[in-house]
């Protein structure tokens, strides 16, 4: 749920503070990096 709101504000991102921006992206990669280790060690 997190990972698709963040993904959400960035697709509809109406400009404004280029930071807060950067933050999502970050905030992106740091959430998919989370859910995708965490499926790694589900499979382990």
């Amino acid at each position: 749920m997190e990972y698709k709101t963040t993904c959400d504000a960035l697709r509809h991102w109406p400009g404004g503070d280029p930071n807060e921006q950067d933050f999502l992206e970050c905030k992106k990669q740091e959430i998919f990096r989370a859910l995708a280790e965490q499926s790694l060690q589900l499979t382990v």
